[in-house]
């Protein structure tokens, strides 16, 4: 073998284990953030709140996986987790009785031990034609009769409710799928009234899967987001993907960004087994000021519905 030969055989091994190394770095990175931000649940002087979305093939196919994930949040509620969440399409058809039972089977595992909330998705009202009639009677001015502090549009085309958790007084505004401009504007009205608690907006369609506002997004963000200031958190479902679109407002109109706005987008419908039964829990650390995101399933016992090696930051990260 001749000098030049072996000059470029040494300089490819030396390459191929530089590229392990880096490699091993740099999974080795991963896995440790993603151990960190799971840590982040569990912390000391934090509290969580759930989220679930787009269960309507649990309804429809999987009630086992939809009463696990409801289990698991009632043994987990008054400790860690303080509020669920729905972001709609709670049933895959909604003239099916069968699944509107197998959902308020699921859901009433949670009377008594942890609130909730629900927007309306497509599935639950219809896409061209809404109608909130079967929507309403399973889940309609869902509540009542509970001493919680709650307000209704169309008893549950859009429903309100204030709470606290640590030390900050929250208010969940849930607007249910198709909602039309008097509960946009009912919903405004109440944001105005109540501008001193921090507002999470749940609703069904609100980003597409790149992350982009949808049509209905973009409208929900003139109508009540931008002229909103309470408004901090945007949760949706309906597209099948797990994104993020942070958005900075200037509210004063100095120029200058008064308020960051986390919009996420979370839809497991697309894998198997319905989903799978993945919960996003949501960590509030006051002391740190920051809101880490967590992804677990009780029906699997697993973490991150999306490969985290190979999908960093999708369903594991912290926003500061």
């Amino acid at each position: 073998m001749g000098n030049r030969s072996r000059v470029i055989k040494y300089a490819a091994l030396a390459l191929a284990l530089i590229t392990v190394v880096l490699a091993s770095a740099y999974f080795t990175a991963v896995e440790s953030g993603i151990r960190s931000v799971k840590a982040a649940y569990t912390a000391a002087g934090s509290y969580s709140f759930g989220w679930i979305s787009d269960t309507q093939n649990y309804s429809q196919s999987y009630p086992e996986i939809f009463t696990s994930m409801t289990n698991w949040l009632k043994a987990e509620a008054g400790g860690r987790i303080k509020y669920l969440f729905h972001t709609g399409d709670v049933v895959n058809t909604m003239t099916d009785e069968k699944q509107w039972q197998n959902a308020l089977s699921a859901m009433q595992v949670l009377d008594g031990s942890l609130s909730y909330s629900i927007a309306a998705g497509n599935h639950d009202v219809g896409r061209d034609e809404v109608d909130y009639t079967r929507f309403l009677e399973y889940f309609g001015r869902i509540g009542e009769g509970t001493g919680r502090d709650i307000e209704w549009y169309g008893d549950g085309v859009v429903t309100a409710e204030r709470f606290e958790a640590g030390r900050t007084r929250y208010l969940v505004l849930a607007i249910g799928y198709g909602a039309g401009k008097d509960a946009l504007d009912w919903a405004g009205e109440l944001l105005s009234r109540h501008s001193e608690y921090i507002t999470i907006l749940i609703t069904h369609d609100y980003m597409r899967a790149d992350g982009r506002l949808s049509d209905n997004g973009q409208l929900l963000l003139e109508k009540l987001v931008r002229g909103h200031p309470s408004v901090r958190l945007v949760l949706c479902g309906h597209n099948h993907n797990a994104e993020k679109n942070i958005l900075p407002l200037d509210d004063d109109g100095d120029g200058k960004a008064d308020r960051t706005v986390i919009q996420l987008l979370a839809d497991y419908q697309a894998m198997p087994n319905g989903g799978g039964g993945y919960i996003r829990l949501l960590t509030i650390d006051e002391k740190k000021k920051t809101l880490s995101v967590t992804t677990y399933s009780p029906y699997y016992d697993d973490y991150d519905c999306f490969e985290p090696i190979t999908h960093p930051q999708k369903d594991s990260f912290e926003i500061s």
